[in-house]
């Protein structure tokens, strides 16, 4: 929370921002760019770590290299133009350290800017040596900066001529990142966003719809997963008998045509009805009147199909993370989100094949966080899942980001089997599984809302 004293610490007019590009804190940085704002930030120089900068090696790569493209691309995007990212070798080096300040301070002074340093990772302790050390002329036109890991607030730190702090005051903000923004520092692009707020738009509609098809499977136990996995495979034209029809969501399931392990009729009657309700749906009945035995289920439109394949699952969870962050207006919650390399479009096409999809992106304090949400009944295959997270991980999350995999319908025997809870801890996926893994899912979300998560 901003100190009272605020407005008088405000940030210059004319910045030139100097920071590093650790993995860890590329997305703490840009919070000190959006304080100042980007029409304040007149140049821009970003620090990376290598060896050898024309032979990186693996995590030279991926903790400092491709941080600095992100962040060049990122400050591109907000129109600083003035960009130079430099690569050193040793950090250790006092020498090292003083040229590249003194150049920045140069580039600053004849563009008439203050020089702010950002202090929040790397080592630290050198780089306040080196700053406290330096020609007084630079220090006086220096504007040391840190990113508090607690609530992600910018600060202004004073030190005095032995390294210690003195005083601090916390800076405005001009609001935290939006979900468009993290993707886009990490080198990627949001696709068909018009399909995907339909789609939103549609599952937040169902939301009473998804809860009671989870509450009707769940109390039916073994049964009703095995109902449900039946008709879902019938949706997703995977059942013997099903054929995709044209058009493809068009047409008629009998609880016969459902395959014959999944064949509970109380329990596939009992699934179907859940579904009632849903537009472009029709539960058809022999006697014509609700006490008649449920026939089979009809379809008439894709986004009811897609419904009932395992998008219903989607709707519930989406629904819970909304209620959690409600009363945060900075937090953005997106269901179905596509995503794709930034500027991999072309003139020949709208939008390019889809290289990564979440489906519930969280943006919360500068972080993105994401949830994978399974309707499936069984673990065959439920390995599959894990990769597209760890992949998340890797290229679009830091070392703060949480990747859930939820799968409601899987109870611990399943789990326990194939070992996949261990195998999930060690990529640092959080698998949350069985009939109580959306009030599991609630506790892990809101542990995001305290400060210091």
């Amino acid at each position: 929370m901003a100190s009272k004293s605020e407005p008088r610490h405000k940030w210059p007019d004319t910045i030139y921002y100097v920071c590093n590009s650790t993995f860890g804190n590329v997305v703490n940085a840009i919070p000190i760019a959006h304080a100042g704002g980007a029409d304040h930030i007149v140049g821009m120089r970003i620090l990376c770590e290598a060896a050898d900068p024309q032979r990186p090696n693996a995590v030279e790569k991926r903790q400092s290299i491709d941080p600095a493209v992100r962040l060049r691309n990122f400050a591109c995007r907000h129109d600083i133009h003035q960009i130079e990212t430099v690569t050193y070798g040793n950090s250790h080096s006092y020498t090292g350290w003083s040229e590249i300040l003194e150049r920045a301070a140069e580039h600053a002074a004849c563009e008439g800017a203050t020089l702010v340093y950002n202090v929040t990772g790397g080592k630290k302790n050198m780089v306040l040596g080196l700053l406290l050390g330096t020609p007084k002329e630079i220090l006086s036109s220096s504007f040391i900066v840190s990113v508090s890991p607690v609530d992600g607030s910018c600060s202004r730190l004073l030190f005095d001529n032995e390294g210690m702090l003195i005083d601090q005051h916390t800076l405005t903000r001009r609001g935290r990142i939006c979900l468009n923004d993290l993707i886009a520092l990490h080198g990627y692009e949001e696709i068909r966003k018009c399909e995907r707020e339909q789609h939103e738009e549609f599952i937040t509609a169902q939301r009473k719809i998804s809860e009671k098809v989870l509450e009707t499977v769940t109390s039916l136990g073994r049964g009703g997963a095995l109902a449900l996995g039946g008709l879902q495979r019938a949706m997703n034209f995977e059942a013997p008998g099903i054929e995709r029809k044209t058009p493809a969501a068009d047409f008629f399931v009998k609880v016969e045509e459902i395959d014959a392990r999944s064949r509970n009729r109380r329990a596939l009657e009992a699934v179907m009805e859940a579904f009632e309700g849903l537009p472009d749906l029709q539960i058809r009945r022999g006697g014509g009147g609700k006490s008649s035995p449920v026939e089979g289920i009809e379809v008439k439109g894709e986004l009811a199909r897609r419904f009932i394949a395992g998008i219903w699952l989607e709707s519930a969870v989406f629904g819970l993370v909304c209620d959690i962050f409600r009363d945060n207006p900075e937090v953005e919650v997106a269901p179905g989100v596509e995503l794709a390399v930034e500027g991999a479009r072309s003139r020949f096409s709208n939008d390019p094949p889809a290289e990564m999809e979440i489906d519930v992106a969280i943006a919360i304090k500068d972080q993105l966080h994401v949830v994978e949400v399974k309707a499936v009944t069984g673990s065959r295959g439920f390995g599959e899942y894990s990769p597209k997270l760890v992949k998340a991980k890797e290229e679009l999350g830091s070392q703060r980001m949480n990747a859930f995999l939820v799968a409601p319908l899987l109870d611990g025997k399943e789990i326990e089997r194939e070992d996949w809870a261990k195998r999930a801890r060690k990529q640092g996926i959080r698998l949350i599984f069985g009939r109580n893994a959306l009030n599991s899912l609630r506790g892990a979300l809101k542990m995001l809302k305290r400060p210091g998560a």
